[in-house]
């Protein structure tokens, strides 16, 4: 693992498709990404689960901007 991977996953954070040289206004939606997770980690939902619900998240985000 990288040490970024190390850092994200002391942290928590189990799903991340955070890439280097993100965009500012992802990194800006970081808090709200950390959250989301943080709340599907508390309704236990899987995995595969977390990861789908960010992804299509991101799409939806991607769909609405110009």
């Amino acid at each position: 693992m990288t040490a970024r991977a190390l850092r994200l996953e002391d942290r928590g954070v189990k799903h991340s498709n955070l890439k280097t040289g993100a965009p500012n206004e992802r990194e800006a939606h970081q808090p709200l990404r950390r959250r989301m997770i943080e709340d599907m980690s508390v309704r236990r939902f899987g995995e595969k689960t977390q990861h789908d619900y960010i992804r299509h998240i991101e799409s939806f985000g991607a769909a609405l901007l110009p």
